[in-house]
Order: structure tokens, then sequence, then C-alpha cells
């Protein structure tokens, strides 16, 4: 049975003759959706997904139960991470037979079209993200010098990696963080490369280091652009596009030119202007982290305090008691002279 995480599918009625696992699109009251249907025809719940980047979609927890069937191949590569589950799995499709027990923390890969004998004998809980074979082939073309974005077939295997950028994916597409956006398209960005360096065919020139820097005025530029834009959401694509770069080359020199990732400098930006405005602005903490990016005082208190060590109020009350010190200070001297 596949539901939402304690619903129960049976009591939704009846649904149309439809494959397990059946990936495809459909537009419902909460927008887009990636639909997997339950199995032996019964109602299909709809397993919402989020759009978290070009091309790519999360899924919330949804739970498959006991199945055996034959599935066609879905149309974006499907990736599957198993949260908790019980019993095994067998795959087997026109070029192997997969056999695998169902453990947490494993992962799935389905490559679009490739289709086969699904059987499952347990329950489990898992987690799915939708990938447009676009998205991954401009990986390949830009990173790899070709288009060569051939997935292999992976049923429960240990990739601890794909495991934490999914869960990675997912924690941040459900947060308030300003900068969510602009994160969820690296790590995005970051599946598509660990995808075509550990399950997939891509030419060996893959492995070639990243171009050089950013220029000197290229990266002030950069910095520039994200400064003038600390109250808004800020996509990779628009600061690759500041200088004219591709999204994969530009995070690569940006790095090297200085020593950052994207998202490092904006949210060092970020906390550097709260900072400012915290020690020469009687402006209210809500004010400020609205100011900076941020949509609520809770995340910006906790994003400040990461970078800090202290709240921004403990940060604001700690240099009005070192001003006062430096102005009693001065007094004390001036009536000395």
């Amino acid at each position: 049975m596949l539901c939402p995480e304690g619903r129960d599918a049976r009591s939704a009625g009846t649904a149309p003759d439809r494959h397990p696992l059946e990936v495809h699109r459909s537009l419902g009251s909460a927008g887009p959706a990636l639909e997997i249907p339950v199995l032996r025809h019964e109602s299909p719940p709809r397993v919402v997904s989020r759009p978290i980047a070009d091309g790519a979609r999360i899924s919330g927890r949804w739970q498959l139960g006991p199945f055996e069937s034959d599935l066609p191949g879905p149309e974006d590569h499907v990736l599957v991470t198993t949260l908790r589950a019980e019993g095994t799995a067998t795959w087997r499709t026109s070029i192997q037979t997969l056999d695998a027990r169902l453990t947490p923390g494993a992962f799935t890969l389905v490559p679009c079209g490739h289709d086969g004998h699904w059987r499952v004998s347990g329950a489990g809980i898992y987690r799915g993200l939708s990938l447009g074979p676009a998205r991954l082939s401009r990986c390949a073309e830009e990173l790899g010098r070709g288009r060569q974005s051939n997935l292999s077939e992976r049923l429960q295997v240990s990739d601890p990696m794909a495991f934490h950028l999914m869960r990675s994916m997912a924690d941040a597409a459900e947060s308030g963080a300003p900068d969510r956006a602009l994160f969820l398209e690296q790590l995005v960005d970051l599946m598509c490369l660990h995808l075509l360096r550990n399950h997939g065919c891509v030419p060996a020139r893959l492995d070639r280091p990243p171009r050089g820097a950013l220029a000197p005025w290229q990266a002030q530029r950069v910095v520039a652009y994200m400064k003038d834009r600390l109250d808004q959401e800020i996509s990779l694509q628009d600061l690759a596009q500041v200088v004219r770069l591709s999204r994969f080359h530009f995070c690569s020199a940006f790095r090297v030119a200085t020593g950052s990732t994207p998202h490092e400098m904006l949210t060092q930006l970020r906390v550097d202007e709260a900072r400012r405005l915290l020690t020469s602005s009687t402006r209210s903490i809500s004010e400020i982290a609205l100011s900076v990016g941020f949509q609520t005082p809770s995340a910006f208190a906790s994003r400040f305090r990461k970078a800090v060590g202290l709240t921004p109020r403990e940060f604001r009350r700690s240099r009005r008691l070192l001003t006062a010190c430096d102005a009693g200070q001065s007094r004390s001297t001036a009536r000395a002279s």
C-alpha cells in the first residue's frame, strides 16, 4: 500500500487500473504533484512533491506495502531513499535481476524509461526525488563535454551521500530560510554530479579539474550583486548570469576565487550586515531580520547565533555595554587631562 504516512489508503475508495510506482504529473489543489498510485488498483492517494529547482521535485514521506507487478519505466529519473523498512525486494529488467533486503538508509535508482517486474515482500517508509533527464544531461554536457547521461539501475544499495543530499533537500524545502532557493539549486547540482560520477556512464573528461578562478573584477561584481539584494531570494542562476557563466562552472570558479561557496558567501554577507545594523541602528531585531533576508526572527536568530556565537539580542546588548564602557573611559581620560 502506498499512502502518506499515517493515512489508511483503504478508506479512500477505488481507482482506475494503474501500475504502482507509475510516476506522472498531475494538477491538484496544492499545485503540481508527483503522483505514485497505490497497489492492487486501490485508491491512489496523492503524494505531493515540491518543485525545488529546475527539473527536480522532492516528495514528502510515503508508505509502500508488499506488492508484485510489471511496471513501466518512468519519464523522469526516480531516486528513492528508504527511511524505514523490512522485507526484501526484487527488480527484474531486460538486462539483469536485482535482489536486495529492504534496509533503512538504502538508496534505489530507477532511470527514466527503465521498466521491469517488481516484487516487494515488506512494507516501508520512503522519500522520493524526481529528476528530469534534461537537467542531468545539462550537467553531463557542461562537466563532461557531452550529453551522455545514462544511469545504472540500483536497488537498495548503500549510498550515504545520496541519502544525505535528499534529506538536506527535504529539510531546506520545508524551511523558511531566505536562501533556500540558492541552497536547493546547489544541492540538486551536487546530486547530478554525484549520480554521474557514481551511478552512470560518463566521459572520463568529467574528472578533469575545474576551470580557473573568477577574475577579481568578476568576484567583486558577484559580491556587489549579493550586497544589493540581501533582502531578496537570490538563485544560483542569477549569480552565474552576472558574469555570464554556466551554473556549474560558476560554482567552481567562485569557490577557487573566494574560498567560499556562493551560499556561504551570501550567508556571511547577511550576518555581517546584521552585525552592523545591530551595532549602529535602533531598528528592531525583526526589522533587521527582514532587511537582511530572513522572513522570521527565529530563523534570523538561529543563523546569527550559529555564525557569531550569540543571539542578535545578546550581541546588541554586548555592543551597547562595550560602547558605554568606552564612553566612560573617554570621560575619565578627559577629566584627568
